[in-house]
């Protein structure tokens, strides 16, 4: 999938905007917009797994802004850690004559550089607090787009899942139901060879120098792919028993068949496939 900017008019169905941000439904699109910096990204339904609203609060930041915080106080209250750093700072004096430090200094520099870095780690903490309409698609980052839970966010939500599952046929959690443990099995099988082919030919393709070196990768990879499309045969089979295509699992995986682009994005060096 390529995003596109959303110059396709279309009719438009319904449209959340903020100060900086706008989610726009059309009748085959969901249009989501950012004015700084200015970026917009128009995706189909199809290309959509899901689509959820959430705060994804990321914890480890605060963590580190408290353990930057500790730092600051120990060097700043703790009379160990000031005898340590003014111990620091007269062996440096002591071994070089171009510069000369005193322990204040030394802790004052300490602590703004610890201020800066423990401030940074705070600000990407609030910024985690706010919440989001986040975008899952096939094969991509998801993209994430501040939107506060309202009436409005909900019917946008709303709207947005019923036209997912209209164009994507049946959705993941329907998937999860139909499978059996031997076709997770399968799909999580399939999944490791295809990343592992792709390290290792990227890695081959790299070091082989002459023609005949690539010659013999372009070979290794095709065995590969024919060896992957082995694997999806038997899931293709395992499927049919469930009622549900190989297709329609894949996309809801995030999985994409070999096919002769990939085998071209490969000799290329190339990672979109």
């Amino acid at each position: 999938m390529v995003d596109q900017p959303s110059s396709v008019e279309e009719k438009e169905v319904i449209k959340y905007a903020s100060l900086l941000y706008s989610v726009s439904l059309g009748d085959s699109y969901i249009v989501l917009s950012r004015k700084f910096p200015p970026a917009s990204y128009r995706i189909r339904y199809d290309e959509v797994v899901s689509v959820e609203h959430k705060r994804p609060v990321d914890y480890s930041t605060l963590v580190w802004v408290l353990i930057y915080g500790g730092i600051i106080y120990a060097i700043n209250s703790i009379q160990f850690f000031r005898d340590i750093i003014a111990s620091i700072a007269a062996e440096v004096n002591a071994a070089t004559s171009s510069v000369t430090l005193s322990a204040s200094s030394t802790i004052m520099g300490i602590t703004a550089l610890f201020v800066v870095i423990g401030g940074y780690y705070a600000i990407k903490f609030i910024v985690s607090l706010v919440d989001r309409v986040i975008v899952y698609r096939t094969g991509k980052e998801p993209i994430a787009m501040p939107m506060p839970l309202n009436d409005k966010t909900r019917q946008i939500l709303g709207e947005v899942n019923a036209k997912v599952n209209e164009a994507g046929g049946v959705s993941k959690i329907e998937v999860e139901r139909l499978i059996t443990e031997r076709i997770t099995s399968l799909l999580d099988e399939r999944t490791r060879m295809q990343e592992e082919l792709v390290g290792s030919m990227k890695m081959e393709f790299e070091r082989a120098r002459t023609e005949e070196e690539r010659a013999h990768v372009r070979k290794k990879l095709k065995a590969g792919v024919k060896e992957l499309k082995s694997k999806d045969e038997i899931i293709d089979r395992e499927l049919k028993k469930t009622g549900i295509t190989k297709e329609e699992v894949f996309k809801k995986y995030r999985i994409r068949a070999p096919n002769e682009r990939f085998i071209e994005s490969m000799l290329r060096g190339g990672s979109n496939f």
